[in-house]
């Protein structure tokens, strides 16, 4: 456990409930929100990598960065070509820095090591399932589409709590 990650990763899970709440309710996050995110966990999470390259895991310190750039410019592609809107970018960008790895154990190991990843699946099952729910309920319609900053922030928080949640499922139904 890395300190300083556990840091972030509690300071942005409160900052995806104030982000995704502002989104269901007016369909705009206020870039303000993100400011004690940056201001907070920027420093924390620079801490952080500092300790996990000099505890001897400089080739982990590697992997993380290049992961964590290579998910940044898919964010920003993605977002470029609106596949989603710009708070759900900066969701997944400001987790995808800092928050890099699992922050504690969570009750199911992970198969993958990079949180950000673990995060994407667990979301992309809750997305899944609010898009089902939405166009099979009964008049609803696009109407009432739940924003996508919701399936993230339950991602990230099933991640955090839980761990690999799709591994486990997947076990339970094999």
């Amino acid at each position: 456990m890395i300190v300083p990650f556990t840091v972030t990763a509690l300071l942005l899970g409160v900052t995806f409930i104030a982000a995704a709440y502002q989104d269901v309710r007016e369909r705009y996050v206020n870039p303000k929100t993100w400011t004690g995110a940056l201001l907070i966990g920027v420093p924390v999470a620079a801490a952080g990598y500092v300790l996990l390259f000099f505890s001897g895991g400089g080739h982990y310190f590697t992997h993380f960065i290049w992961y964590s750039l290579g998910l940044t410019v898919l964010w920003v592609v993605l977002a470029e070509v609106r596949a989603f809107g710009g708070a759900d970018a900066k969701a997944l960008i400001f987790m995808t820095w800092l928050v890099p790895l699992f922050p504690f154990a969570p009750l199911y190991a992970p198969s993958v090591t990079y949180f950000p990843a673990m995060v994407l699946l667990n979301s992309i099952v809750f997305a899944g399932v609010a898009f089902v729910r939405g166009i099979t309920q009964k008049g609803a319609g696009w109407k009432y589409r739940v924003p996508l900053l919701v399936p993230i922030t339950l991602g990230y928080f099933t991640t955090l709590v839980l761990g690999d949640t799709l591994s486990v499922l997947f076990s339970a139904v094999l």
